[in-house]
């Protein structure tokens, strides 16, 4: 399995926006790509940090994950092609995070397997 971490903020008063460009457009672009298995989008409650530093706050994130026969490569780069609503919300974005991720190991019985 390999999955694409997203993390964004959104620009002042985009959060509608995101949500909709996500909604109406991204999660089809996402699921027409070769191995896409599901994408899962969070909203974040609580963030605490370890060190000193002043800490980020990217309050929406999505993992998308990937089976066999997928394309993904070492960086996370923009679906082409790419639309002007993704163009708008990218540009409009105040801090945007993502990272390509392959799996290691799991624990754990996942559901459905008995």
């Amino acid at each position: 399995m390999t999955i694409i971490y997203a993390a964004m903020e959104p620009g002042s008063g985009g959060e509608a926006d995101l949500d909709a460009w996500y909604r109406e457009e991204h999660n089809q672009q996402m699921s027409e790509q070769p191995g896409w298995q599901r994408t899962t989008r969070f909203k974040l409650l609580f963030q605490q940090r370890n060190d000193e530093k002043e800490s980020q706050r990217l309050p929406f994130m999505a993992i998308h994950e990937f089976g066999e026969g997928h394309k993904i490569g070492n960086d996370v780069s923009p679906l082409d092609p790419m639309t002007d609503w993704t163009k708008k919300v990218m540009t409009a974005a105040k801090a945007i995070e993502a990272g390509v991720y392959h799996k290691v190991k799991s624990f754990g019985v996942a559901a459905g397997n008995s």
